[in-house]
């Protein structure tokens, strides 16, 4: 298995950051998937946030933020 290094966030529908940025290093080799997970924590930026509206995590290779995965 190869290591990859991605960025991690949190938008809204306008795809405006609305966390702050995680960094996610894997580049576990155990077989077990249950061994490959990760537990991470966001904070929220500071502002009004609606339950109807959508909110989307997004995955972007750490090299290239524009390769969202």
């Amino acid at each position: 298995m190869k290591a990859r290094s991605i960025i991690t966030y949190f938008t809204d529908e306008a795809g405006e950051k609305i966390s702050f940025d995680v960094l996610i290093v894997a580049n576990s080799r155990d077989d077990a998937p249950e061994k490959r997970t990760f537990h991470e924590k966001f904070t929220l930026k500071s502002r009004e946030y609606n339950y109807g509206d959508k909110y989307y995590l997004v995955l972007a290779d750490a090299n290239d933020e524009k390769n969202i995965l």
